[in-house]
């Protein structure tokens, strides 16, 4: 989890983090509060992204992004929790810190 104040090394990391986000996922259908889910990926993206947000901003999303390096293809999970704009943000610099 890339939440502000967590370390690093501690923090989940591959299946776990997919695993938080989809318990959260489950525990908000259980609830039965109303929600939207969105995905997307492009096949010229290096990343892909599922995502779950009600009517009073609160954003989950779960990035998974692409990267190359001499030892192959490497991907990352990544979760952000938050306002649609805190969300979006920390999004936009894992996609613009890997294409710029």
């Amino acid at each position: 989890n890339e939440a502000a104040g967590v370390d690093p090394e501690r923090a989940p990391h591959g299946a776990e983090r997919i695993q938080e986000w989809l318990d959260g996922l489950v525990e908000r259908v259980r609830s039965g509060r109303a929600f939207s889910t969105s995905a997307g990926a492009e096949p010229d993206r290096d990343y892909a992204y599922l995502e779950v947000h009600d009517d009073t901003g609160h954003h989950s999303i779960l990035l998974f992004s692409l990267s190359r390096d001499d030892e192959g293809v490497r991907i990352r999970s990544h979760h952000f929790v938050g306002a649609a704009d805190e969300v979006r943000a920390r999004v936009d610099d894992v996609v613009h810190r890997r294409d710029g």
